[in-house]
C-alpha cells in the first residue's frame, strides 16, 4: 500500500509539472507568433518588436564601436607616453631609468 500511495503522489506531481510545462510552451508559442506576425492594425513600424530589437542592437553596436575607438586612442596615448619616458631616460644617460624603477612602460 505504501508503494501505491507514493506512486500515486509521483504521478500527480508529474501531471502537475507536465501541465505547467504545457502552459509555458503555449505562452512561448504565442509570443513567437506575435513576434513573427506584426500587428497590421496600427501599421506603426516603431511598435514592431523585431524593429525595436534591431534598433536596440544597432545602438549597442554604435556604443561598442565608440568604446573600441576610445580604447584605441588611449592605447595610442599610452604608447606615446612610453616613448617619451624612454627618450627621457636615454637623454639622461640612462641614469635612474624611470621606466624600470617605477614600472612605467612595457617589459621590453
Amino acid at each position: 500500500m505504501v508503494f501505491c500511495a507514493s506512486s500515486y503522489m509521483l504521478a500527480t506531481d508529474l501531471q502537475a509539472q507536465l501541465d505547467d510545462l504545457a502552459g509555458s510552451l503555449t505562452q512561448m508559442i504565442d509570443s513567437v507568433n506575435e513576434l513573427s506576425l506584426p500587428s497590421s492594425s496600427n501599421g506603426n513600424a516603431s511598435e514592431d518588436p523585431l524593429s525595436q530589437i534591431a534598433t536596440i542592437l544597432s545602438t549597442h553596436l554604435e556604443s561598442l564601436q565608440w568604446i573600441d575607438g576610445a580604447v584605441r586612442e588611449v592605447d595610442s596615448n599610452i604608447a606615446e607616453a612610453e616613448r617619451r619616458v624612454e627618450r627621457s631616460s636615454y637623454a639622461n644617460g640612462r641614469s635612474g631609468s624611470l621606466g624600470a624603477s617605477r614600472g612605467f612602460g612595457s617589459t621590453r
